[in-house]
């Protein structure tokens, strides 16, 4: 299937709501069979540290599509959100936005670190495909680099 046009941009405050929806439809599966899904807890943790500079919305078909989320330091990018919305998946998006990452912090010499739940065997299985590794395990998330 070829890749659909996409692009990032910033995100502001007024995107908050949108983006949270985006999250909980993405992790709900994952999350509420370890923890159970507690609607406040999540809300406020999300909101509490909601900081625009670090998300760029996916944009295409003039829709925000999905979110990535990142932290950059002088010795890594760590991608640590990626949600896209499930009409959009497997339409190459994320592996285009994740290549994009891992060449921008191969030309300046970062490594990339990622993570997801041990129960999300789909993002597991692209990130391999794009070459990362598990550097670690917790007891509910794998901890991948690249």
């Amino acid at each position: 299937m070829k890749a659909l046009h996409y692009s990032l941009e910033e995100t502001s405050n007024e995107d908050v709501d949108i983006i949270y929806k985006i999250k909980k439809n993405s992790i709900f599966e994952y999350v509420e069979p370890i923890w159970g899904w507690d609607e406040e807890y999540q809300l406020n943790d999300f909101y509490s540290s909601f900081i625009p500079d670090r998300f760029r919305k996916i944009i295409s078909d003039r829709r925000i599509i999905g979110f990535i989320e990142l932290h950059e330091n002088k010795h890594s990018i760590n991608i640590s959100e990626i949600h896209i919305i499930t009409q959009y998946q497997s339409r190459g998006i994320g592996t285009s936005i994740i290549s994009n990452i891992i060449h921008e912090a191969y030309t300046n010499k970062k490594k990339v670190t990622l993570g997801c739940f041990k129960n999300n065997l789909k993002a597991k299985k692209l990130y391999e495909k794009l070459g990362f590794q598990t550097t670690e395990e917790t007891e509910t998330h794998y901890c991948l680099e690249k």
